[in-house]
């Protein structure tokens, strides 16, 4: 067991909190170690519920994510997590940040939480549950970190732990749901549950946008899966919206429409992001599509009807188109 940190410590670490927050790309290793000195595997611990960059690149050991606009990104999502719908471009780790990271963040702070992936499909949805669960398995620093939490053993200890079923990891609580469970949000959606922070991630896809009758089918389904949340202390209901656009009139399109979530998207943020993919990249999206428009949109996030009007909603500083 780790030993906790006294009220002085955690009042100190509390202190860093908007430091660590507002550090600059350059700056962010060295608050880092300065921290794990000061207060070792504890303050570790700390680091790893507080920031979920360093719990993305160092504990979960995803150096690939180590680059500035990641960092950004990051900051931007953990500082406001509930309430938007987050429309990336492929390729961009909004899954790695959001549904992943996220994820296993959520659970570090509170083992008690119950947390449903949403995908458009449940063969989706169990891709996102297997990598974390996985990672459970076999990362034993997140394992040595967090051990009131995570099991040394998921296999032989978890009550249960399947990607059929779901999760478990350590908890007091004895809820029927699981601490993570993958559904389908149009092709089997739970019965009877209720989980305090709901995760929509990929719930529109290419073969969802087809028809009216498919993009339809997905709207009611989202609208249906509000019923299975559970409001926490706060009396709040918690969700995350990560996805791609395909189509002009898809469920993003209602969903921004009607002002159901709050629009995070930011155009310097995709702009660059087109101009600081790599050139293999650019050259397999090249490879699948022909129209230059289209190839920008999928960076950009705008997509257009036939007649090429331009989707767009703005709100701040953020904005499709």
């Amino acid at each position: 067991m780790i030993p906790a940190l006294s009220k002085a410590a955690l009042h100190q670490l509390d202190l860093l909190r908007p430091v660590l927050q507002a550090a600059p790309w350059g700056g962010i290793c060295d608050l880092w170690e300065m921290i794990e000195a000061d207060f070792g595997i504890a303050g570790r611990a700390w680091l790893g519920r507080n920031d979920r960059y360093f719990l993305l690149t160092r504990i979960l050991h995803r150096v690939d994510a180590f680059h500035p606009w990641l960092y950004a990104r990051c900051r931007e999502v953990e500082a406001a997590p509930d309430g938007y719908l987050d429309l990336w471009a492929r390729e961009h780790y909004k899954s790695t940040i959001i549904t992943f990271a996220g994820i296993v963040q959520e659970i570090a702070r509170d083992p008690e939480i119950t947390i449903a992936i949403f995908s458009h499909t449940k063969p989706v949805a169990r891709k996102f549950l297997n990598q974390i669960k996985k990672e459970m398995e076999s990362n034993t620093e997140l394992q040595e970190t967090f051990p009131e939490v995570f099991w040394a053993d998921p296999k032989r200890q978890a009550p249960q732990w399947s990607e059929d079923k779901g999760i478990i990891c350590r908890r007091n609580g004895n809820p029927k749901e699981g601490t993570v469970e993958a559904w389908g949000l149009v092709d089997g959606q739970p019965t009877g549950a209720h989980y305090l922070l709901r995760i929509y991630d990929d719930v529109v896809t290419p073969e969802s946008v087809n028809t009216p009758e498919q993009v339809t089918k997905t709207t009611e389904a989202w609208e249906l899966s509000d019923n299975l949340g559970a409001r926490g202390e706060d009396g709040m209901l918690r969700a995350w919206h990560v996805g791609t656009r395909y189509s002009f009139q898809d469920t993003y399109e209602t969903i921004i429409e009607r002002g159901a979530l709050k629009l995070r998207w930011n155009e310097r943020a995709a702009s660059s992001a087109f101009a600081q993919a790599p050139a293999s990249a650019l050259t397999d999206f090249r490879s699948y599509t022909r129209d230059l428009q289209s190839l920008a949109g999928t960076f950009t996030q705008e997509v257009r009807d036939k007649s090429g009007r331009v989707s767009r909603q703005s709100s701040g500083s953020f904005a499709i188109a």
